[in-house]
């Protein structure tokens, strides 16, 4: 941006440049230094983005603010998503083990408080059981009725 003042009998010229935003970063990740997609926004009604960090995000506001902001625990940011999800499952990990996908009663506990908010059925660590809540935050781990099915985390139930 360029400003231009003229004085009586002297011409006068003041020149100042914005510094320019930079926009790529890491393939495409922000922060809010030297890479800060908020002032001005990068896209018009687009206030996340992702920052180098995979398991936080940019947070701007409709001011220009800009936060570098966490994602929760096992969870990574995801552009096509444009949230947090859950980190992918390593595929060297035993299925019967805890994983981002799977809970249990104890230490991994989905139900106090609730992991996803009026949700009460997760996938167990077997997957042949479901863990149940209530909304007290008890924690139930609970078999599926017959001996062949197994839960389905689409469906959320036993198939």
């Amino acid at each position: 941006m360029k400003f231009v003042a003229i004085t009586s009998m002297f011409v006068s010229v003041t020149v100042a440049t914005a510094k320019p935003h930079l926009r790529v970063l890491h393939d495409d990740t922000f922060d809010c230094d030297d890479n800060n997609p908020c002032v001005p926004l990068l896209h018009e009604g687009q206030f996340y983005y992702p920052n180098h960090a995979e398991h936080k995000f940019v947070q701007c506001s409709e001011y220009g603010d800009c936060d570098v902001m966490p994602c929760p625990t096992d969870e990574v940011w995801s552009v096509e998503a444009y949230t947090c999800v859950w980190s992918p499952i390593p595929s060297s990990m035993p299925t019967s083990a805890p994983t981002p996908y799977t809970f249990n009663c104890d230490d991994k506990n989905p139900c106090d408080p609730l992991f996803t908010a009026y949700e009460y059925y997760y996938p167990h660590v077997e997957e042949d059981k479901f863990v149940q809540c209530d909304a007290h935050g008890g924690c139930y781990v609970r078999p599926c009725p017959e001996i062949d099915e197994v839960w389905d985390k689409e469906l959320k139930t036993c198939v």
